[in-house]
């Protein structure tokens, strides 16, 4: 039997998130081979080929119509996050009666798995897939030798009114190189709006990040223009960046597909969580949040329980270990399913 890996396509705005094809790779490191057959997240009906295993990791889904998968699809379902957007249409009978046929169902989240048992579904917290990334991209560098600092998409929205907007004028007046620099680092430009929305975010992350981390960090976004001639291209894109947050001193991210890999690969990561996220995005994280050195963000203010002083580019700490446990059982259940015959 062939195997089968989750491809993904863009929104109606022609922009993806590697962080999906993150998640991927993750299930692609327990397979063999490298000849692995490309399905799209969004068409799993579709199928009609040869009968193959995939592993249904990650979100789902934006074509909620397009469920359930084909019958040639023989699913592992681990690390599943249905998201309340699309769990009206995910959850008639017939998709139940497909959920029941593949139990248990191994659930990134908690919400997931408690929409499922409520429904008569064996179902159980399995944490995310990604934490196992770690299996290929260890990195075992000593503190000493880590080099690189990334900000991944760190939540940040500026606030729109006139005493603020006074504010930030004053502060970019006052520290024009700098945050200049972020501007330019992050968006390309310095437009006076990028300015002044660079302005924001630098009056929010100086109370607790130096400015020499700040000026000196690379910035990475994970949803990017699908610019990319294939997937393959996108999956090598990937490999990059998780070749980057292995060997980084540390990461700050708001992206859960950058700080779990993290903590997987052993990397030191700090969770910047907008705690004013709409119920779509706050769903996906019981279970998970648990896991991370969190910063709470609430409309530019900072706070964490985790962080008692200033970090510099000198600064180390260490992630929390419990994650150990929810990587063993899920490179087990995964190890097993890859040697099971259908």
């Amino acid at each position: 039997m062939k195997n089968g890996l989750l491809v993904y396509e863009p929104n109606n705005d022609g922009i993806f998130n590697i962080g999906d094809y993150i998640q991927s790779l993750a299930g692609a490191q327990y397979f063999d081979n490298n000849d692995l057959i490309y399905i799209n997240r969004e068409h799993l009906n579709e199928y009609n080929s040869d009968d193959i295993k995939l592993i249904m990791n990650g979100w789902f889904m934006h074509q909620p119509q397009n469920w359930p998968p084909s019958p040639r699809i023989h699913p592992l379902f681990i690390s599943f996050h249905m998201n309340s957007l699309a769990k009206e249409e995910m959850m008639n009978e017939k998709s139940i009666d497909y959920f029941k046929k593949h139990e248990p169902i191994g659930c990134r989240d908690y919400d997931t798995a408690s929409l499922l048992k409520s429904k008569g579904v064996h179902a159980y917290f399995s944490g995310c897939l990604t934490l196992t990334l770690g299996k290929s991209y260890k990195n075992t560098l000593t503190e000493r030798k880590r080099k690189g600092i990334y900000f991944v998409d760190v939540h940040h929205v500026p606030r729109k009114n006139f005493l603020c907007t006074l504010n930030m004028m004053v502060l970019l007046f006052k520290k024009y190189n700098l945050i200049s620099k972020l501007s330019k680092k992050n968006r390309g430009t310095k437009s006076i709006r990028n300015l002044l929305s660079f302005s924001f975010f630098y009056a929010s992350y100086r109370k607790m990040f130096s400015d020499d981390v700040l000026a000196n960090a690379e910035y990475i976004q994970h949803e990017v223009p699908d610019s990319f001639n294939s997937d393959e291209q996108k999956f090598e894109y990937s490999r990059s960046l998780l070749k980057k947050y292995s060997e980084a001193k540390y990461v700050v991210t708001s992206r859960i597909h950058c700080a779990l890999p993290c903590l997987g690969m052993g990397t030191p990561v700090l969770y910047v969580e907008n705690i004013n996220q709409a119920e779509s995005s706050y769903c996906r994280l019981n279970g998970l949040r648990e896991l991370f050195n969190i910063i709470n963000y609430d409309k530019g203010n900072l706070a964490s329980e985790f962080i008692k002083t200033k970090i510099t580019s000198d600064s180390t700490f260490k992630n929390k270990e419990v994650y150990n446990e929810l990587y063993k059982k899920l490179s087990t259940t995964v190890e097993e399913f890859t040697k099971r015959h259908f």
